[in-house]
């Protein structure tokens, strides 16, 4: 007799332009409709990646329902190829983790986690002595921290999301109605004590980045999407020590995945004008983050405090420029910062004067080689500056790597590289490749007739220097200096480029 399952998955339907039709239970229907859920409505995922892809202004709320359905979709794909193991509510507390994952975001997402962490990580060795989140007990409840005791004065958007499912009271009593452990659910998400399933949420080929890739492909236009995710899906497996496989079969289309991720964040989350953007934008954060008079508080104890007081959920992108426009019209507010948010809100993005770029091994001297070549080109700027009367705010170098999956290999060894406990966690996130005879599986990097045996060891290093060009200089005169400029530092780019 097979268990009966308690979730009907049917209780509503949606209209996905993704995935078709998504059915969804009672539970999942409840956790959608809280306030802290529909905020998900009015945060962009791709940020300001419409501003180059019109259509790229989808939500992480359309997304958060997208990974709920592939991870039901894999969990159901597991269990019809042998996986009896897993039970109904494990499915549940999957599905519940993937439409949860994003739900601790700030506004402009990553943009604005990255301007946080910069401007509270020089009080990393301060700690505050005031209101705290409760571990467990009296979750909800406010908490004096023990004298001396150390907390976090910044908190990364897993970390909210954590916040959330212990503060926020509608979350708590759902939870509590239908009896759902809020540390599980957070610990999928987060791969925290790495639960027995978490790859299905959080992998090199997971629910989360298949529904992203589809998502951003759809909406930018670009062909990146094109890979067969049905099939795909359809040759998981669970291994004998039950990771998240996938049989020989699906090798090419797992590489191919891969692939397009690749080229998908080259084009989309780092093309040059897209990345201009982010940049001027983590700036302008930074900036109504030190900012006394209507300050953005996003200190550990504030955040929870807006969690408990629901002002989280109006925290959101709208929020986020009203403020930027503020900023702008504030006589208070310096030239350089005015025409820096003038950047965000009249689409005015800075120039790209050179672009280096190499294909490198992903190992530790590479990495501070480049690191050293971007030292010597912020090097330039001051003398740039004073030369062409622009000032060194204006001037921005930017740098990336990009790599296809979260960790590479030792060359020549085929054996994968992991130097700390949080190498061996991205080890155990790689895609793994069953073997049918020994059930046993290996990681893909490590197959021979795999692309990743060969591209997993390998980095794209991106190095750019933009000007934003103050209003004051008239468009007819920006490509000389554009020009000039180039050719006052092409003597060096040389250099770095053939290093």
């Amino acid at each position: 007799m097979t268990e009966e399952n308690p979730e009907k998955y049917n209780f509503t339907r949606v209209n996905d332009p993704i995935h078709g039709t998504i059915g969804l239970s009672e539970l999942e229907v409840e956790i959608i409709n809280t306030n802290v859920f529909q905020r998900l409505r009015n945060v962009k995922q791709l940020g300001l990646a419409n501003y180059v892809f019109p259509s790229a202004d989808f939500t992480r709320f359309s997304h958060s329902l997208g990974v709920c359905h592939l991870t039901g979709k894999i969990f159901e794909t597991l269990k019809r190829n042998g996986a009896d193991q897993i039970t109904f509510r494990d499915i549940r507390d999957y599905r519940l983790a993937g439409l949860l994952h994003d739900i601790g975001h700030y506004p402009y997402s990553h943009n604005m986690e990255d301007a946080i962490r910069e401007y509270y990580d020089p009080k990393k060795d301060e700690y505050i002595e005031s209101l705290i989140s409760e571990k467990s007990g009296n979750a909800g409840k406010e908490s004096v921290v023990t004298p001396g005791e150390k907390v976090a004065t910044f908190l990364n958007h897993m970390s909210v999301g954590r916040e959330i499912l212990i503060h926020d009271s509608q979350i708590q009593k759902i939870f509590k109605k239908y009896e759902i452990d809020n540390e599980l659910i957070y610990s999928i998400f987060t791969r925290d004590n790495n639960p027995k399933y978490s790859s299905v949420i959080s992998s090199d080929l997971d629910a989360d980045r298949i529904d992203y890739l589809l998502r951003s492909a759809s909406n930018t236009g670009l062909p990146y999407g094109s890979v067969d995710i049905n099939y795909l899906v359809s040759q998981m497996r669970l291994d004998n020590n039950e990771k998240l496989c996938i049989t020989p079969k699906a090798l090419r289309t797992a590489d191919h995945f891969l692939l397009c991720r690749y080229f998908e964040y080259s084009q989309v989350i780092h093309h040059k004008t897209v990345a201009a953007f982010e940049e001027i934008m983590k700036e302008v954060i930074f900036e109504l983050l030190g900012k006394e008079e209507n300050r953005i508080d996003c200190s550990c104890e504030s955040i929870i405090k807006y969690i408990k007081n629901g002002f989280w959920n109006k925290f959101d992108d709208s929020f986020i420029l009203q403020e930027i426009r503020k900023l702008r019209e504030d006589p208070a507010t310096s030239v350089i910062v005015r025409e820096k948010a003038r950047s965000i809100l009249e689409r005015n993005p800075p120039k790209e004067i050179c672009k280096v770029e190499h294909i490198r091994n992903r190992d530790d001297g590479e990495k501070a080689r480049f690191k050293g070549d971007v030292k010597r080109l912020e090097a330039l700027i001051p003398e740039l500056a004073k030369k062409y009367n622009i000032d060194k705010e204006f001037w921005h170098v930017y740098d990336n790597r990009i790599e296809l999956t979260k960790v590479g290999f030792s060359v020549g060894s085929g054996k994968v590289v992991t130097k700390s406990k949080d190498d061996e966690d991205k080890y155990d996130q790689t895609v793994n490749v069953l073997n049918k005879v020994t059930q046993q599986s290996s990681r893909i990097m490590e197959i021979d007739n795999s692309l990743m045996s060969v591209l997993a060891n390998k980095s794209l290093f991106t190095m750019r220097l933009y000007i934003l060009f103050p209003s004051s200089i008239l468009p007819e005169d920006r490509k000389k200096i554009e020009s000039d400029v180039f050719e006052d530092i092409k003597n060096d780019i040389t250099y770095l480029s053939w290093k």
